[in-house]
């Protein structure tokens, strides 16, 4: 037991860098192995406001994250990329994505993808509704921009074979045509009372994504035509994981869930019900037959990715909303 208890610590510390970087800090890697390498303040003294992506560029290793201010009228929305020197890090570019907050309590900037050397982003809460942008990783020059439909929730998930950027557009997933500046190939919904609030990475043709209605639906990769959804009892934050055949989430009504995908329709497999029913917004991490996933509650869970069974839990100091990765 003291085993699995030191592995949870090693494990909860790579949480606690992601939520780190999103807050104070950007450059810590995998300390727990090998030791603090660098940090580096946000250049512009707002909050990181994304887990940071990395890439190979030519020789180098590049690291990106957006910083933000969370107050009403600010405009001071900045992507950074930073090269990494091993022991030190430099900025390499920053790009200013023009975001001026109007709605809630602070901006909204989507996930960090990049891909064969280009960086897709979508800033949103804008009074001009936002955008889908599409940055050089190397020089941070803008290739492409797609005008957002809504304000809210700009995920971003990409298929990279098929060139096809899949965006959440408030209540409609719009899939984009990478190697035609961002052309629309089609779109799909609504879904949600108001908005979609999670999208996966495409699996066997597929991309999930999670809702305010408590639901998770399945919506077919080629030309958006629903699959099927499944019901919760609360709102889905958690982005949906597949590993084989089943797919594994959290919810808002403290659950976390695999169910079984059957192509047109989606069966319990199992649910785990987490300590005082918490929100479970974390993405969970499925490896070698394991589900580790973090909780509202402050708690870490590692589970039977087959039965769901507790194998282990680890109380933190604070709420879990990150992945988390084993090393």
């Amino acid at each position: 037991m003291k085993k699995n208890v030191n592995f949870a610590k090693k494990l909860f510390i790579n949480i606690s860098i992601l939520l780190l970087l999103q807050i104070l800090v950007l450059g810590i890697k995998n300390s727990y192995c090998t030791g603090l390498y660098w940090q580096v303040a946000s250049p512009n003294g707002n909050r990181f406001m994304t887990t940071p992506a990395v890439a190979t560029i030519g020789s180098d290793t590049v690291v990106y994250s957006a910083v933000a201010k969370e107050f009403w009228g600010s405009s001071d929305c900045v992507l950074y990329a930073f090269t990494d020197a091993g022991s030190s890090a430099s900025l390499r570019w920053s790009y200013n994505l023009s975001v001026n907050i109007t709605y809630g309590n602070g901006a909204h900037i989507s996930n960090i993808i990049v891909d064969n050397g280009v960086l897709y982003i979508g800033p949103g809460y804008t009074n001009s509704k936002g955008s889908i942008i599409a940055i050089n990783a190397d020089t941070g020059a803008k290739i492409w921009e797609q005008t957002a439909n809504d304000y809210r929730s700009h995920y971003v998930s990409l298929e990279s074979s098929t060139n096809t950027l899949f965006v959440v557009d408030g209540k409609y997933v719009r899939a984009l045509d990478t190697a035609n500046s961002g052309e629309q190939k089609w779109q799909t919904g609504p879904y949600g009372k108001n908005y979609i609030l999670s999208i996966s990475a495409v699996s066997n043709n597929t991309v999930y994504i999670g809702t305010d209605d408590f639901k998770v639906y399945a919506i077919n990769a080629s030309n958006g035509a629903l699959k099927w959804s499944y019901t919760t009892g609360r709102e889905v934050k958690s982005t949906p994981v597949r590993v084989g055949n089943l797919v594994y989430f959290g919810s808002n009504d403290g659950y976390v869930y695999c169910v079984l995908d059957n192509e047109n329709s989606a069966s319990l497999v199992w649910q785990y019900k987490t300590t005082d029913y918490a929100y479970v917004r974390a993405t969970p991490e499925v490896t070698d037959g394991t589900v580790y996933i973090g909780s509202e509650y402050k708690y870490l869970y590692a589970l039977d990715a087959n039965t769901g069974s507790l194998k282990w839990k680890f109380k933190s100091g604070k709420h879990i909303q990150s992945r988390s990765y084993r090393c």
